[in-house]
């Protein structure tokens, strides 16, 4: 069993398997999504995790080229 880095499978998973130019979008419940598109639903209650804090629990593991936020997300 995992104790340290990212312990959620799927998205280690996906993490570990995407390539150069790949994106990884994360994003609130208010999100419109396409079918067919890999979703990992992580919410645990409204709000909680928020996603400022997947995003700086997701730099600490993994390499990125570019963080592209809204601005509603960067005034939190």
């Amino acid at each position: 069993m995992r104790e340290t880095g990212i312990l959620n499978r799927e998205i280690s998973d996906i993490i570990s398997s995407q390539g150069h130019m790949d994106e990884l979008i994360v994003c609130d419940a208010g999100f419109p999504i396409p079918l067919g598109v890999r979703t990992i639903d992580i919410s645990l209650a409204k709000d909680k995790p928020t996603v400022p804090e997947l995003i700086e629990e997701l730099l600490k593991h993994h390499s990125v080229e570019k963080v592209i936020m809204a601005n509603q997300t960067k005034e939190t």
